[in-house]
Parts: C-alpha cells; structure tokens; sequence
C-alpha cells in the first residue's frame, strides 16, 4: 500500500464526522459563512501551499469553482471534484458556475453510473472527464450475532412480525413521506408487518404525526440510535431506502 497523509479541509465548520477525520489525519476549518464567501480562495490557497499537497479533491461542494481556483493557483499536480446524487436542485447559474469549474479539474469522479451521466448531461461536459469509482462498504461493521429476541425487547418491537426498515435522516431527499405511504398499504394488508425509522432530522415529527393520521403509528417505531444499527440490521427482513437523489 501506499504512504500518504490525508488533510481534510472544511469550508464552514467541521461537523459530526470531523473525530472520525481527525484519526486519519489533519483537520483544518476555514470559518466562511457559505459556499458563496469570496474569503473560501484566499484562505483555502494558504492552506494548500503550506501543505503542499499532490491531490485535492473537492467532495460534495456544489460550488467547487473556488476550491479549484485555489489549487491551481496553488499549482497543486491533480485536481478532482465529485458528483454524489443527481443535482436535479442546481439552478442555471449553479451550473455555469460548474462548467467553469470543470475546466480546472483533472477528473471528475461519481459514485455511480446514473450520477457520471446525470452530471455530463447537466453539465455538457468532456465525457473523458467523468470516471466511475462505487462507494466501499465495510460489511463487516454490520454484522451482530446478536439474539434477535432480545433485539426486539430491547427496542419494544412486537415478536413473531416481518420487520422493514429504513435508516437515514428527516430530510426531504431521503423522502419518508413516500415510506408513509408503503407502510400504510402494506399495514392494511398484512398487521404481521412492523417497521422501524431510525434517524434524526427537521422533518422527523411531521412524519410522526403522518403516520398517526394514517392510523398505523401502532406498527412503526422511530429510534434515533445509530451506534446499534448493527443489531438493528439483523433483526430487519427488509431494508427500504426512499431517497429521492441518491
């Protein structure tokens, strides 16, 4: 394998995974207030020449013209940018603003095929550009030999029900109101079916007073643990994910 350190700069503020960063290498914030702050150049550039490092790679921006600037003037060998959903929100501005982007950039990276072509088409960009690299799972940290009745003790999840989950935050793009919608199908037909919502986010107790309207509040329990979702996991029959853009 190779050596290499790992520097992770964040535009704003750190945020929830910046422990997580931290243990893999240095963590530097720049204290803008958006991705708009005409301060994010200047102050990223500094970085990078006292760093000095071989690639930057701007991830989940949206607005990367900036970063791209400052690696460049920064004359740092290889650039690249990410693509991670279909960016269905860009506005034509945002997207002139991409295409300005791009021209700084050595590669262009997406998670999956649909989000490489997504972005080419909105984008009109180089199709040389865009390369495919999937998202790594370590399965191993969702494994649990744990036993699936004291699971379901333990989180209060009736016994001898088909359990579908679904695990991601209250947000609009994760689109649980569509999860409303299943469950509360499937609830009238099959009352041996519980479901699980594990997460946290703004629109969290809209979707709790939707499934009470819906009259099914009864076979769902929301939690908001993560560090257990392997047990979790283990106990599910189906996992469902209703995201809009990813």
């Amino acid at each position: 394998s190779l050596d290499y350190e790992l520097l992770v700069v964040c535009t704003r503020t750190d945020g929830a995974l910046a422990g997580d960063a931290r243990r893999l290498g240095d963590v530097k914030v720049l204290h803008t207030w958006s991705g708009w702050d005409p301060r994010i150049r200047p102050r990223l550039e500094r970085v990078l020449r006292a760093y000095r490092p071989a690639v930057v790679h701007s991830l989940m921006f949206g607005f990367d013209y900036p970063v791209n600037v400052a690696a460049k003037r920064a004359e740092i060998p290889v650039v690249l940018s990410s693509r991670r959903q279909l960016a269905h929100w860009k506005k034509p501005r945002h997207v002139r603003l991409q295409r300005k982007a791009n021209r700084l950039v050595d590669a262009i990276v997406a998670n999956m095929r649909a989000v490489a072509e997504f972005a080419r088409e909105q984008e009109q960009g180089d199709p040389n550009l865009y390369r495919v690299v999937h998202n790594g799972v370590d399965a191993a940290r969702f494994q649990s030999d744990a036993d699936r009745e004291s699971v379901r003790r333990r989180f209060e999840i009736p016994y001898h029900t088909k359990v579908v989950g679904m695990v991601a935050n209250f947000g609009h793009e994760k689109d649980h109101a569509l999860f409303v919608e299943i469950a509360t199908e499937v609830a009238r037909r099959r009352p041996d079916v519980h479901f699980v919502l594990v997460g946290t986010g703004p629109l969290r107790e809209q979707i709790e007073d939707a499934l009470v309207d819906r009259g099914v509040s009864d076979q769902v329990t929301i939690l908001r643990t993560v560090a257990e979702l392997p047990d979790l996991y283990r106990l599910m029959t189906i996992f469902l994910l209703c995201s809009r853009s990813e």
